[in-house]
């Protein structure tokens, strides 16, 4: 029995994405603000940076979200298309009349 979660790491885990939401928007609002600090403006260019970080994060997600969908209905298509083509060709093959046995009379 394994009561420890396994610790293979998968490209979409969950976790992942919430660190790399926070760590970006907190990299940009640094940024910001060392910007802001630079040119004497108040909380300007730290709005502008955490804006642009929250609306860049999630133009990725969706952009992942889409090539991931197109990835899977194209599986799914390919899944239908062979089941179908082995569908069509046992049905070919139940409707061919078996041989029949000529035996030869004595």
């Amino acid at each position: 029995m394994k009561f420890l979660p396994s610790t293979k790491a998968r490209p979409d885990d969950n976790i992942g994405r919430g660190i790399e939401l926070v760590i970006g928007i907190v990299v940009f609002l640094g940024l910001g603000w060392l910007v802001d600090r630079w040119l004497g403006t108040k909380p300007i260019f730290m709005i502008v940076f955490f804006a642009f970080a929250i609306i860049g994060y999630f133009v990725k997600m969706w952009l992942g979200y889409d090539e991931k969908m197109r990835a899977h209905e194209a599986e799914m298509a390919a899944k239908r298309q062979a089941a179908t083509q082995s569908a069509t060709t046992a049905t070919v093959r139940a409707a061919k009349p078996a041989p029949t046995r000529r035996t030869a009379r004595p």
